[in-house]
């Protein structure tokens, strides 16, 4: 699936969130897959592999691929996190980009007393 404007200002919104983070099995824009991402939050470095090349980048230049189903399984994932462990009901369109990002960002807000 082709990635258009509007996915990349989505997966802007998206690394924008404070409960963002890459997780191992996500798609960046350009076609590499997460191998490995650090557990310390102010390191920005994650392992990815794009064919044969394996190669050290910071995450801060990278894009989530909202159009692979391994990176929207990730993001299904922060949103539960984000929530902890409330219910979120989003019905069958739960595993649509603008839903997820939309829930990632409600998520801190539903918290503040």
């Amino acid at each position: 699936m082709k990635t258009t404007g509007s996915m990349v200002e989505l997966a802007q919104r998206l690394v924008a969130c404070e409960d963002w983070r890459w997780m191992t099995g996500m798609v960046t824009l350009d076609g590499s897959i997460v191998w490995a991402e650090g557990d310390n939050p102010f390191l920005n470095w994650i392992i990815i592999s794009k064919g044969h090349v394996t190669a050290l980048r910071d995450s801060r230049e990278l894009l989530p691929d909202l159009t692979q189903p391994s990176t929207l399984g990730c993001l299904l994932q922060l949103v539960r996190e984000a929530w902890q462990g409330r219910y979120v009901v989003c019905g069958e369109n739960q595993l649509k980009p603008e839903v997820l990002v939309e829930a990632l960002e409600l998520a801190r807000e539903a918290f503040v007393e």
